[in-house]
């Protein structure tokens, strides 16, 4: 839907809103859905689902696949790249395309890595900036107040793509190559523009400070406390401890199922 929107079946709501759904996706690609909701049925709706769309985008769903596995896809070179892994302080940052999962738009943008969560995912969290609606230079004079009210923004620049829950990201190419494609993600932003702020996130200023450092600093110490993350899940736990009442440690929706694979 954010890459080839015309290729693929689709339906949208009132607001213009794709609806994504298994049996929304399976009736506008040509797949019979019926009895929904049953987990065989779903599956094999999900398999035929997924065939029709490979065979639509063999590269997409590729992607898609090596995205999956956070385990077999973070030591690939792609994921090491975005990391910042093996940079050369010369090295041109690394840029990549995205989708956040609250648009519900489904609009391409083409990002940069701020920071790896380490205080509330466990290092799954990549907050991630939209390179094509700010310029860091700018970010980093802002407030921690006028920083979190961006952050609780789902119109805003952040976003967060989870590494472990099959991320919507993609080489850069995928948007440049592409003239819609690149319209719908940057506009009439200069590619030069992009890899510029890109670069920002880790390159001195004229004062000598680390844009990069701090700024990162910063958003990390406000993720915690912003919409952008996982529902303060930690701060509820807290809370549902302190209830004596008897389902206290799960009144989490789901939490007691969470609680079995952790």
């Amino acid at each position: 839907l954010a890459l080839h929107p015309d290729e693929v079946g689709s339906r949208r709501d009132g607001d213009k809103n794709y609806i994504r759904t298994l049996e929304v996706a399976c009736k506008t690609n040509g797949v019979d859905y019926h009895d929904g909701h049953e987990a065989l049925n779903d599956g094999r709706f999900t398999l035929d689902l997924f065939f029709k769309l490979k065979a639509k985008d063999p590269e997409i769903v590729e992607q898609m696949l090596m995205n999956t596995d956070f385990s077999a896809s973070r030591p690939s070179p792609m994921i090491d790249q975005i990391l910042g892994k093996n940079l050369h302080p010369n090295d041109q940052t690394p840029v990549f395309g995205y989708v956040d999962r609250r648009d519900r738009h489904c609009r391409p943008r083409i990002g940069g890595l701020v920071v790896v969560d380490t205080k509330v995912s466990r290092e799954t969290d990549a907050i991630v900036l939209d390179l094509a609606r700010s310029d860091p230079h700018t970010l980093e004079r802002l407030s921690d107040a006028k920083l979190l009210e961006l952050m609780n923004d789902p119109g805003g620049p952040f976003s967060v793509v989870k590494m472990n829950q099959s991320p919507m990201w993609f080489p850069p190419q995928f948007i440049f190559h592409d003239s819609k494609v690149r319209a719908r993600a940057v506009g009439r932003v200069p590619k030069t523009t992009i890899l510029q702020r890109a670069n920002a996130l880790s390159q001195l200023d004229d004062n000598g400070h680390e844009i990069g450092k701090s700024f990162m600093q910063r958003v990390q110490d406000i993720y915690p406390k912003s919409a952008l993350c996982r529902g303060h899940l930690d701060e509820r736990r807290k809370a549902a401890a302190n209830d004596n009442s008897s389902d206290a440690p799960f009144r989490i929706p789901n939490e007691r199922i969470f609680s079995l694979f952790h």
